[in-house]
């Protein structure tokens, strides 16, 4: 019996393996993970971005996502849901800075809904 080791072969720039996957091919294609992001913020008709968009924010370190307390109600008057977005910020042991702190509630106050939503996470 012979243990075979598989040595991966690196990804040429620009040029797609032959077994990506529909992610890989989303970000190859994106312009550097722009992909149509600006055109998608731009929409004046709806709350949310395209949906290759929502994987590609993926890799800016935010997620879209609606607002489960309004979920049924929304639905029920048949509107599309109440998007927001959600940053990833690290924290190394949960701790962070009143800088820090400031910072995040700054960007809540000028891109968002002046709320701040904390949730901690471990790996």
């Amino acid at each position: 019996m012979t243990n075979k080791i598989e040595i991966p072969i690196a990804k040429t720039l620009n040029k797609l393996a032959n077994n990506s996957s529909d992610i890989e091919i989303l970000k190859d294609n994106s312009n550097f993970l722009r992909g149509s992001l600006v055109e998608s913020f731009a929409d004046p008709l709806t709350g949310a971005i395209r949906e290759d968009d929502t994987q590609m924010i993926k890799y800016h370190g935010s997620y879209l996502q609606d607002d489960r307390d309004v979920r049924n109600s929304r639905i029920a008057k048949k509107l599309e849901p109440a998007y927001s977005f959600m940053i990833r910020v690290r924290l190394p042991g949960g701790h962070l800075t009143s800088q820090q702190w400031l910072a995040c509630d700054e960007i809540s106050r000028q891109y968002g809904n002046d709320t701040i939503k904390l949730r901690s996470f471990s790996r």
